[in-house]
């Protein structure tokens, strides 16, 4: 039987990301990055595009969407310590009552729209992705803030 040999390239996603979840490590919105970005001078603050810097530099790789609008993915390793400089990342916890949160909200909007189908699937799946191992402390802290 043939040894497979994993490659040892990372994954496109794991080297690269937008800017919602670059900021939701750190509880920060993708516009708390883009203002980061534009700060740093590695985003145009008229265009919203990445600079020729960000992408002569690697910050910044260009990914079109299939229509042509121009889209940057931000390189997730010289990114994240430019965020880290002025903001402490999440802990686990945190970042997970952050997610769980945003269903939750998202599923009262819709029960508030009439839509309560989706909004009770959506209730009763926020917490399917939490790690098991903190779901009780997840719980128990979103309980505290609804």
């Amino acid at each position: 039987m043939p040894v497979i040999e994993m490659s040892k390239e990372k994954k496109f996603t794991q080297m690269w990301s937008n800017q919602t979840n670059l900021g939701k490590k750190f509880g920060l919105s993708a516009i708390a990055v883009g203002k980061l970005l534009v700060g740093e001078g590695l985003k145009d603050p008229t265009t919203k595009l990445a600079t020729k810097k960000a992408l002569e530099e690697g910050y910044a790789k260009s990914t079109p969407l299939k229509d042509g609008t121009p889209y940057f993915m931000w390189s997730i390793n010289k990114i994240r310590p430019l965020i880290e400089k002025d903001h402490q990342p999440l802990s686990k916890v945190d970042y997970w009552v952050k997610e769980v949160m945003g269903i939750l909200k998202e599923a009262q909007a819709l029960d508030d729209a009439g839509n309560d189908k989706p909004g009770r699937i959506m209730w009763e799946c926020a917490y399917e992705d939490v790690p098991k191992n903190i779901q009780e402390e997840v719980k128990a802290r979103v309980e505290k803030k609804e």
